[in-house]
């Protein structure tokens, strides 16, 4: 119980010498493991085998390079602004 709530007093807090004691731990494992021997498609085979995509799928796909298409700008129409609000204010000099 007191193991519980001491965890549950200090999940903030990450104690670090377990992280370090788990990462050194892991480097030890990890140079211990020698692919020397294998070429890259016996290793590729057995990543296959167990259900492991290769990181050849993962690399950033290219989007076509075309070239870009402009965007034509929209015209004006010609048309006499009717300003309904001002009717009795405006005075036409035509």
């Amino acid at each position: 119980m007191d193991a519980e709530k001491c965890c549950m007093d200090n999940w903030y807090k990450p104690d670090f010498r377990e992280l370090i004691d788990f990462l050194s731990e892991f480097k030890q494992i990890y140079r211990k493991v020698s692919v020397d021997h294998l070429d890259e498609k016996k290793i590729e085979e057995y990543l296959q085998k167990h259900g492991i995509d290769a990181m050849k799928d993962l690399a950033p796909k290219k989007i076509g390079v075309g070239q870009l298409k402009r965007k034509t700008p929209k015209r004006r129409q010609n048309h006499k602004v009717q300003n309904q609000h001002l009717e009795g204010v405006l005075e036409d000099y035509e």
